[in-house]
């Protein structure tokens, strides 16, 4: 079943209840006042649940292609880029039964208000036997999100095949365990410090990373592997850089996702270990770009580009 109206999480459904707020945040690229970033980081290791992320990915049926939903809560104000993009393609899923999404491009044109339902209004553009494609609209009233445009298909037989290879790196059991989310766990390759204004080092995060959500439906993983890369591909655009860290995030420097794609080539089990391997291609104009391979198995199960808001602070959140 989905993650979707139309499938209930394992557990049951949640649907008709007010799920969803007044609960702590993920990790995220927004980071509110003097003590943000350690308070964010503390706050969550101490109360989230994997079990909260997949509760607010269940989104409530509106009519016959639109739903709500609601949001992960925090000490600041605005939506987890991440948190929308596994309700697109959640919502995706439930427009489109017997097919699951191959990719999504997602943009991001306002942040949303935590306690505030998000509803999501879901545009078919085509659907046939094998593929469709829809548009999804995140909105809070009149105002406009977000918007992500989806493909869904079903796995065909092989005509060929290949990918990346895997980055040769330690396995998660030489790491030491970090724990972002109870029911996440994420093991990092390197001494790479995002926090520290004093630390340079090579333009990328490469992590190990595994979530409690065995036996999930296809669209839990595919809203997970989003949920665990999004903060660090700005994470990686400001190694390199002295002086540059995202302890300054909405002190003096404003950042945030301005658009993410995804590309899902295999299924995968969100509870087995996934290697990321995140890289910044380009940071300057006040963007930072980059690109992350997926990894399970050995074999390449997901592609992801993003482009971040990287530039001097000059008011509030966006």
């Amino acid at each position: 079943m989905g993650l979707g109206a139309r499938g209930p999480l394992p557990g049951g459904s949640r649907r008709g209840r007010d799920h969803g707020r007044g609960h702590p945040a993920p990790p995220r690229l927004w980071h509110q006042g003097q003590e943000g970033v350690d308070r964010v980081s503390e706050h969550t290791r101490a109360k989230v649940s994997v079990e909260q992320v997949l509760e607010v990915l269940q989104l409530e049926q509106a009519g016959e292609t639109t739903f709500t939903g609601n949001s992960v809560g925090s000490e600041g104000p605005v939506i987890f880029a991440g948190q929308l993009i596994g309700q697109f393609i959640a919502a995706a899923a439930a427009v489109c039964p017997g097919k699951h999404v191959t990719s999504a491009h997602s943009t991001f044109a306002r942040a949303g208000k935590l306690e505030t339902p998000v509803e999501f209004v879901v545009d078919t553009l085509h659907e046939g036997r094998s593929l469709a494609s829809v548009s999804v609209t995140a909105q809070q009233g009149e105002r406009r999100l977000a918007r992500s445009l989806l493909l869904l298909g079903n796995d065909e037989p092989d005509l060929a095949q290949h990918c990346s290879d895997a980055p040769s790196v330690p396995g998660p059991d030489e790491l030491e365990s970090l724990h972002p989310l109870q029911g996440w766990e994420q093991r990092k390759i390197g001494d790479a410090d995002i926090m520290s204004v004093d630390h340079v080092g090579p333009a990328e995060q490469v992590f190990w990373s595994r979530f409690d959500a065995e036996g999930a439906s296809t669209e839990v993983p595919q809203a997970l592997v989003n949920w665990a890369s999004v903060a660090a591909f700005l994470g990686a655009s400001v190694l390199p850089h002295e002086g540059l860290g995202l302890s300054r995030a909405h002190r003096d420097i404003s950042t945030g996702v301005l658009s993410h794609t995804v590309f899902f080539h295999r299924p995968f089990d969100p509870s087995e270990w996934a290697l990321y391997n995140v890289q910044s291609t380009f940071t300057g104009a006040g963007r930072a770009f980059g690109r992350a391979e997926v990894f399970g198995g050995g074999q390449l199960i997901a592609s992801i580009t993003q482009e971040s808001m990287l530039r001097p602070l000059t008011g509030g959140v966006l």
